[in-house]
């Protein structure tokens, strides 16, 4: 199997990998200290971005945005930041 093109099948196990663990923790304490490292992943995705879009290419052809791909991106990017606040807002009533 090559680790340059991903399967769903793929995806859905590195994500059970990783958060089973995090939902059999039993206190938050250990996710607040993980959380303090978020700076540095952030740095590094602005990396990311930054150095992938140097290598990119112009596409050819205009497309339109709402041709599929953005409205779904669009959907989980809005669901993300919404889930976010529900679980900054569950952890504060919960503490």
């Amino acid at each position: 199997m090559s680790l340059t093109h991903w399967s769903p099948l793929m995806a859905a196990l590195v994500v059970a990998l990783v958060a089973l663990p995090l939902a059999c923790v039993k206190g938050f304490k250990t996710l607040m200290k993980l959380n303090s490292f978020g700076v540095f992943f952030l740095l590094y995705v602005i990396v990311f971005i930054i150095t992938e879009s140097a290598h990119a290419t112009a596409p050819t052809i205009a497309e339109p945005v709402v041709a599929g791909g953005f409205t779904r991106f669009a959907g989980i990017l809005f669901g993300s930041f919404f889930i976010h606040h529900g679980m900054k807002w569950a952890i504060q009533l919960f503490h």
